[in-house]
Parts: C-alpha cells; sequence; structure tokens
C-alpha cells in the first residue's frame, strides 16, 4: 500500500495513531499523525471488503475499484473487513515507526483492541461524542489555516476531507458531521481517524 509520506527519516520520531473499523461494507481507516517542529504530518491506510468495491463504485460513483488498483485502499476478501489483517498491517507499522499511542472507537474495535494491546500497543479508548471530538477538531481545522499539516497524496483521504462538515452543539462544541453514507455516498473516515490520532497527541503533552 502506499504511504509516500512516511520515509526513514520519520522512523525514530514518536507518532499517534487512530483507528476506525468500518460496520459492515464501509471504509476501515487507520492514520498516522507525527509531530515534526512545527508541523503534522499524516498518513492515512484504508481497507474495504472486496465485495463491496464494485457496488461502492457504482453507489456512490467514486473510483474504488481505481484506488484498489493503485494501492491506496487495501481490498480484503469476505463480505466484511477481517481485523486480522488490520491489525498484522498495523503491526507492521509498529515494527517500523515509533506509534506511542492509538485512539480507538470502543463500540467497534473492542476485540481488536485487545489483540493490539496484547502486541504492546497502548490503546486509548475514544468516545464518539461532541466532547471527545471537540479540542482536536478545531486543533486540526487551526492546523490547517496555518498550513502547518503535511499530507501525503492521497486520494481517499482527500475524498474523505472534501466530505466533512461539522455539527455543533447547544455547548458550542463541534465534531465531524457524518453524513447519511447510503443516500449521499460520501465518506469521512480518513479525516475521523486523524482527529483521534491528534486527539492523543494532544492528550500526550
Amino acid at each position: 500500500m502506499h504511504c509516500p509520506i512516511t520515509g526513514p527519516e520519520l522512523r525514530k520520531k514518536p507518532c499517534y495513531g487512530g483507528l476506525d473499523l468500518s460496520s459492515r461494507i464501509d471504509l476501515t481507516a487507520f492514520s498516522l499523525v507525527w509531530p515534526v517542529e512545527d508541523r503534522f504530518l499524516c498518513a492515512e491506510w484504508y481497507w474495504m471488503p472486496s465485495k463491496a468495491v464494485r457496488e461502492r463504485t457504482r453507489k456512490d460513483g467514486r473510483p474504488y475499484e481505481v484506488w484498489v488498483r493503485q494501492g491506496w485502499i487495501e481490498a480484503i476478501e469476505g463480505p466484511v473487513v477481517d481485523e486480522r489483517i488490520v491489525r498484522r498491517r498495523i503491526e507492521q507499522l509498529g515494527e517500523i515507526f515509533d506509534i506511542r499511542e492509538i485512539a480507538y472507537d470502543k463500540f467497534r474495535a473492542q476485540v481488536l483492541q485487545m489483540d493490539l494491546t496484547d502486541a504492546g500497543f497502548q490503546m486509548i479508548e475514544f468516545g464518539q461524542t461532541t466532547g471527545w471530538y471537540d479540542e482536536p477538531t478545531k486543533r486540526l481545522l487551526e492546523l490547517i489555516l496555518q498550513r502547518r499539516i503535511v499530507n501525503e497524496p492521497n486520494p481517499v483521504t482527500r475524498f474523505c476531507a472534501d466530505c466533512v462538515s461539522v455539527r455543533k452543539d447547544v455547548d458550542e462544541r463541534i465534531k465531524p458531521v457524518k453524513p447519511d453514507r447510503d443516500k449521499s455516498g460520501k465518506r469521512i473516515d480518513g479525516i475521523v481517524t486523524r482527529i483521534m490520532a491528534l486527539a492523543v497527541r494532544l492528550r500526550s503533552r
């Protein structure tokens, strides 16, 4: 899978992860964020069930099949994403990079969280409420405006970024909005995991 931003100069630098498992036929996403001087370098990895790739391409009107061929999405055989494959990929990344902590969605990744904990990763439970998302979402928006985010040229992440909007609660706290994906064909998974990764970075300061 592609990840041109993650060169050898990053191998000894601390980084932070965010993990969002798909419910069934959607994208599963994993982000890593490296704080380097006054910038944040970001990279994403994606998985999708192979049986869903053609259907999502047709329904969403997005080139998932092309992205699979180009290596931006890893198509996994079967009707759902096999968590064992995701775990192995994260373990491989952990052998290359200094992953300090990984945020995960407690409602979907309980088994994978335990497996990754057993593999030596520091896993941080991340709630899916505005209280959890507010600070890191605002921080990401601020960093983007300051041009302090460095992205790999990943078309899937660009697509996710184009789909994102935010919702405020009564206390003016914000979180990224997940559109009605079956109707809109939009995905925001890669930005959600990036915000989660940034959140554990902010927590570790």
